[in-house]
Order: C-alpha cells, then sequence, then structure tokens
C-alpha cells in the first residue's frame, strides 16, 4: 500500500518516503511509515496490519507503566520480575508475528501463481492425462492453501485477543500506578 501512494502522489509536487519497519524492527515495532511532504505540510502515515497494531498497543500501555525509557532499551529489565516477562514475551510474540506475515505473504504469492495458471490454461477436451493431472493437484494445493489460511486466521484472531487483553490488564496497572486526586 506504501508503494502505491507513493506511485498515486509521485506525479505530484510531493515528496514520498517510505520507512519498512518491518525487517528492521524497532525494538519489536514491525510497521510501514509513508511520509508525505508537500506545500501544505508533512503528513506521517502508519501502515500496520492488525496484528502490528495489537502488539503496538500492548507495547505503548507497557511504555506507560514502566516509562518511556523502555522504547530505546534504556530501562534494565529481569524476567524474574513481572513487567520483565511481559517484555520479553512482546518481543517473542513480535518475532512471531513477522514469521506469520511471511508465512502468509509466501502463500498468498503461491496461491496466486496457482491461479494464474489455472486461468491461463487453455479450454479443451480432455485429452492429455498429464494436464489433468496437473490441474487436479493446483486444485488440491489450493484446497490445502485455503485449508492452512483457515486455521491460520483462527490462531491470529486467539493472538489478537490476547493482545487486547494484555493492552486492558497493562491499563489497569498504569491506573494502579498513577497518582489519584485526593477527594475531599
Amino acid at each position: 500500500m506504501a508503494y502505491s501512494i507513493e506511485e498515486f502522489l509521485g506525479a505530484e509536487d510531493v515528496e514520498v518516503l517510505i520507512r519498512d519497519y518491518r525487517e528492521d524492527a524497532q525494538h519489536g515495532y514491525r510497521a510501514v511509515h509513508t511520509i508525505i511532504r508537500s506545500p501544505a505540510g508533512i503528513v506521517e502515515v502508519q501502515l500496520r496490519t492488525l496484528l502490528q497494531a495489537r502488539w503496538a498497543n500492548a507495547y505503548e500501555m507497557l511504555a506507560d507503566v514502566m516509562g518511556r525509557k523502555i522504547r530505546y532499551q534504556e530501562i534494565e529489565l529481569s524476567e524474574d520480575e513481572p513487567l520483565g516477562v511481559v517484555y520479553s514475551n512482546l518481543q517473542r510474540i513480535s518475532t512471531d508475528i513477522a514469521e506469520i506475515e511471511k508465512a502468509i505473504e509466501s502463500r498468498s504469492e503461491n496461491t496466486n501463481t496457482a491461479l494464474m495458471n489455472l486461468v491461463n490454461s487453455r479450454h479443451f477436451l480432455p485429452l492429455s492425462v498429464e494436464t489433468q493431472v496437473l490441474r487436479a493437484n493446483t486444485l488440491a494445493s489450493l484446497v490445502q492453501a485455503e485449508t492452512y489460511a483457515t486455521l491460520s486466521a483462527l490462531q491470529n484472531a486467539r493472538l489478537v485477543k490476547h493482545l487486547e487483553e494484555l493492552a486492558e490488564i497493562l491499563q489497569e496497572m498504569k491506573k494502579m500506578a498513577s497518582p489519584q486526586p485526593k477527594v475531599r
């Protein structure tokens, strides 16, 4: 999407800079940022998947509880401390999300190739056994890919739910840690 934005706005009197933090994660943070500079001003658009967004929200809640320095790893964390465990788990989840997204992208490319092969095959009388076997195998692969995608969707939905729950827990911790105004 970032490259579509760049292509669309590139013809105008606009400078578009893309920063891809998916491969070069910033302390676990993964997203694509599109920075648009025009005579009207500067706009930065953060493009994230649902998993990336939920992870970032949970990490922000952790930063609210522990302090902003966590973003720059300026805080020593021990896995003996509950928040250290949360931090370590968020880092691991970030890596898992990256692997999930790479697998989805790879499967999507394979599925698209298989579909294009089917679409581009000529309609004919089924006289070639080899061609029919190839078509049957392609269709079977597509069914398998869709089954796997369905299972992945279930797992991803669970992961999103867990990240949302973690963000809620951290939000409650933040409320407990911040001083409450005295009521008179």
